[in-house]
């Protein structure tokens, strides 16, 4: 089985598995963009292409290293990580191959988490997954030189923080899933027209307001909206 098969399937859950959690953390999270969303099952779609043209390769024997980095000790980073080890085991399983899991959590240290990368890189990993915005930036200026493949989970920008090229061509060797929030999409649901809130409580429409907590490649700064 081909390395670049490994790495589909693995872009495939870290896309599907880090938005399902996600979700868990905000309702509105299910309204991520479009773009997120195509990038998403274009995944999933090279997923199973490559499952079908690799069943002939079962039992084959090959052996992987995967490096997995989270940033922080938090439930939904963990339990994104949990996903992707379990979405792992079931591909060993279907591919007939053998996958070893490094991994480690840097506790939002920058001095730990590029010590980490180094040990992953002088492991000579097949592939590295970094859990939030600072540790795929970190793997990608790691990896510049061996171009090792990195896929990405939780990252709200991955365009704003250089990681790739567009959501729809990532480029070079780094793709993933964004978590982003549409807020204006939020917005417009809660400001949706309805006759009978703007007829009882006509003062809705000038006192609601979204408060949220941008990507950290923007340093974590509040956006505002008011209406």
């Amino acid at each position: 089985m081909k390395l670049r098969n490994v790495f589909a399937m693995i872009t495939a859950a870290a896309m599907t598995l880090s938005l399902a959690a996600c979700s868990g953390q905000s309702t509105a999270s299910s309204t991520s963009s479009a773009s997120s969303d195509s990038s998403s099952s274009a995944a999933s779609e090279s997923s199973v292409s490559s499952e079908k043209s690799t069943a002939s390769e079962k039992s084959s024997g090959a052996s992987y290293t995967i490096g997995i980095c989270n940033y922080v000790d938090d439930a939904s980073l963990n339990q994104i990580v949990e996903n992707i080890n379990a979405r792992l085991a079931e591909i060993e399983s279907e591919q007939g191959i053998t996958i070893e899991v490094k991994y480690d959590n840097c506790n939002a240290d920058a001095n730990v988490m590029n010590q980490i990368i180094a040990n992953f890189a002088a492991d000579n990993v097949d592939l590295m997954v970094g859990v939030a915005t600072p540790v795929a930036m970190a793997m990608q200026s790691a990896t510049e030189d061996s171009k090792t493949p990195v896929v990405f989970a939780a990252v709200s920008d991955p365009v704003g923080a250089g990681l790739v090229a567009s959501l729809e061509e990532p480029g070079s060797n780094v793709t993933g899933s964004s978590d982003n929030l549409d807020t204006n999409s939020v917005m417009n649901l809660i400001l949706r027209p309805e006759p009978r809130c703007q007829e009882d409580r006509p003062f809705i429409r000038r006192r609601t307001g979204f408060l949220h907590r941008c990507h950290r490649a923007r340093k974590g700064v509040p956006r505002r909206q008011r209406c």
